[in-house]
């Protein structure tokens, strides 16, 4: 009894009503603090512990499985100087030292650029996208969405590892991990807030929905997930609201894609192969990270819940996903919101490439409603209409096969629509109405007059321009934060078009002339009637 007693503990009979093994009587007149009572507790053997626990519980007011949590970690904190080995290495992710002296933002963000161009193949404007992204990871806490940089390709040996390495090297608490588990996710951000570099995401990623479901948690602030822990499945919660980015080959899951800037590399030819990371591109790596901490904190009102213009062609989740980098750039200055907005119009997916399958039918099925021009179609002519083109999704949809009746309804189903019994010419059939169709055609599908009034960037699409203006191409050089930039042609209206795929709203590109004195003059140069920031 004298081994196990402490400062609030003699030894004695025990009393009618203690647990029984006590074996000893509380006192109360000489308070220990519960920090000792705790260590004291730990150092115990475990059958002494046991005797012990439902009393020094109850002194404590706390439930013994509560109890029986804190001893566990007080003994694993003293497992190391007690000489047994602890497993794997106490987790250390300290934020950069900011910068002794003030920063300035423009030439911060050129600095980053110019060094992930130096290091990384990037398709153009990609280095744009990155250096605000990159500043973002330092006050990410300030904006109320932290969008996800994906890097992705079709094949490997295009750079992405490269390019998470670069990133690693200027974000904000950098943690590194090919493969993850979801439990070490979400503790790791509730724990130490990291900026969580994951590559190889496609070997793992697609087909663990509890991971999904934290990232896609994680793009908002407040973020959180709910998890039983402990021997009584206490419920507790892990914020999870951080920065990630991400590379995989392919495609990932759509919810994160609508949730990221999404960077689509390619290998580089021999000619076009970046300088490899060395010591020296670590060295002003730490820089760079320490001159993002400084200006980042300094600007930390300014950007906090910052509403910056965006270009037209950006609303809901994608509005979400670049309006912190915008407001890094108007906060920059310089030609820097111009750099960012046409960055954003060549990085941001046409809707035909972000839209599901199911909007996808939709178009198709009202593609063949209108060529067939017909108001009732049976379901088998339906299906083999759509399936006719050997590069559709409908072509090879069932194991290498072409779509059925049974899944085109249950694609459909979702949008109210489904199949009834219609009369084609003398006979009748299981089939639909092109009624039927006309909520869900104008709740998720443009028509003629809207699509008129979308924008589309240079070098995307069919784009209608002056004899004066020529449109830029999607096969120009990356972009290089050095070059001289050149005046965006004016956004034209486009004509509804015809294709099964729905016309999407993409990004018009403001440019600022490269000699422009007015840093504000970005905004100027968009034409009053019709100007990308006359539409916001």
């Amino acid at each position: 009894a004298a081994a196990l007693a402490g400062p609030e503990v003699s030894p004695g009979p025990a009393e009618p009503d203690a647990p029984a093994g006590a074996g000893y009587t509380l006192r109360d007149d000489l308070p220990e603090p519960q920090e000792e009572t705790i260590a004291r507790l730990a150092k115990l053997p475990a059958l002494d512990y046991e005797r012990v626990r439902e009393a020094e519980a109850a002194r404590l007011r706390a439930r013994p499985g509560v109890l029986d949590r804190l001893v566990k970690a007080a003994r694993a904190e003293a497992a190391p100087s007690d000489g047994k080995p602890a497993q794997g290495r106490a987790l250390s992710l300290p934020a950069p030292i900011p910068w002794h002296e003030r920063v300035d933002g423009a030439q911060l963000l050129d600095r980053l650029a110019a060094f992930f161009t130096k290091h990384v193949y990037l398709p153009p404007g990609a280095a744009d996208a990155m250096a605000a992204w990159t500043l973002h990871t330092h006050c990410y806490s300030t904006f109320r969405h932290s969008p996800r940089l994906a890097f992705t390709s079709p094949e490997k040996r295009c750079g992405k590892t490269t390019a998470l390495d670069a990133v690693g090297l200027v974000v904000a608490k950098p943690l590194s991990t090919a493969n993850v588990s979801t439990a070490a996710v979400f503790r790791t951000i509730e724990a130490a807030g990291p900026t969580l570099l994951i590559d190889e995401a496609d070997t793992f990623l697609k087909d663990n929905e509890d991971l999904r479901g934290i990232m896609n948690a994680g793009h908002k602030r407040g973020g959180q997930v709910i998890r039983c822990v402990g021997d009584d499945a206490e419920p507790r919660a892990f914020a999870v609201y951080g920065p990630a980015a991400i590379a995989a080959i392919g495609r990932l899951p759509g919810t994160i894609e609508d949730r990221a800037i999404l960077v689509r590399m390619a290998r580089a030819k021999r000619a076009e192969r970046p300088a490899p990371i060395r010591t020296a591109a670590e060295t002003e790596g730490a820089e760079l990270a320490r001159r993002g901490a400084r200006w980042c904190a300094d600007q930390a009102d300014k950007l906090r819940d910052a509403d910056p213009p965006l270009p037209a062609g950006l609303f809901n989740r994608a509005a979400d996903n670049w309006r912190p980098l915008f407001a890094i750039a108007v906060a920059a200055g310089g030609d820097w919101p111009a750099r960012l907005g046409k960055a954003a119009g060549g990085l941001t997916p046409d809707d035909d490439d972000a839209e599901g399958r199911g909007v996808r039918l939709l178009s198709d099925v009202r593609t063949i409603f209108d060529r067939e021009g017909r108001d009732k179609l049976a379901s088998a002519e339906l299906c083999e209409a759509i399936s006719a083109d050997p590069t559709s999704p409908w072509a090879d949809y069932s194991h290498g096969k072409p779509i059925g009746q049974a899944q085109l309804a249950r694609v459909l189903r979702p949008f109210g629509i489904v199949p009834s019994t219609v009369r084609i010419g003398a006979a009748t059939a299981k089939g639909y109405d092109r009624a039927s169709f006309a909520e869900a055609w104008s709740r998720y599908l443009p028509d003629g007059s809207d699509a008129a009034e979308r924008e589309i960037p240079p070098g995307r699409g069919n784009q209608t321009v002056t004899p004066s203006q020529p449109a830029e191409t999607a096969a120009s050089t990356p972009y290089r934060p050095d070059t001289v930039t050149e005046h965006v042609p004016e956004r034209k209206a486009r004509s509804p078009a015809n294709s099964a795929t729905c016309d999407g709203v993409t990004v018009s590109n403001p440019q600022r002339g490269a000699n422009d004195e007015n840093p504000d003059s970005w905004r100027a140069e968009a034409p009053e009637a019709d100007g990308w920031e006359a539409d916001l």
